[in-house]
């Protein structure tokens, strides 16, 4: 009797421990990690690039360098998404001299982590009209700070996104033309 038990009990383990394999599996293959998207626009046009956070573990400071191809973008506008709390700067400001870009978020006053995930922050950048049709303009996070409530440093891989030149927007050329008439036709 007692050598039956030793094996329902040993046979018991071994079902617990081969259920918590693909739990573990999971947790260990989704690593926190901060995106950019893939947009494409057309010289001369607007467009809204996000920065996603997934997977995340817990944060309540992140500062990020946002870096961009600066002969093909301007970084016209940021709007905080109000994922993360405590946003440094002002996302209304209209010009935009440094690149890279710096985004802070930082909050003093909680007292556990934010683990939310979705889009942090639309950059809104306008593709220079040199830009051609078939380029592809980076655009880059690099993580400098995160940290959780207990200020334990909290790591983050990152995704680059692209902008592709689609085509040069034909509705910001100016046409002129001259109309001459001829001895057959007459001045008019």
């Amino acid at each position: 009797m007692q050598k039956t038990y030793k094996i329902l009990a040993t046979l018991l383990v071994l079902v617990l421990m081969i259920g918590m394999l693909p739990m573990s599996a999971v947790a260990a293959g989704e690593e926190p990690i901060i995106t950019v998207s893939n947009m494409e626009a057309m010289a001369g046009e607007e467009v809204a690039v996000t920065v996603s956070l997934n997977n995340n573990p817990g944060l309540t400071v992140l500062r990020l360098f946002v870096e961009y191809d600066d002969e093909m973008l301007d970084l016209i506008g940021i709007t905080d998404s109000k994922l993360l709390e405590g946003y440094q700067g002002n996302p209304e400001e209209e010009e935009f001299a440094a690149n890279p870009a710096i985004l802070y978020w930082a909050n003093d006053l909680v007292t556990e982590d934010n683990s939310a995930n979705g889009v942090l922050v639309t950059l809104t950048f306008k593709v220079r009209r040199e830009a051609k049709a078939g380029e592809k303009a980076t655009v880059s996070v690099n993580v400098q700070d995160a940290y959780n409530w207990e200020m334990n440093d909290r790591v983050f891989a990152t995704k680059d996104g692209t902008v592709t030149i689609t085509a040069q927007d034909v509705s910001t050329f100016e046409v002129t033309f001259r109309l001459i008439g001829d001895a057959k036709h007459g001045k008019d």
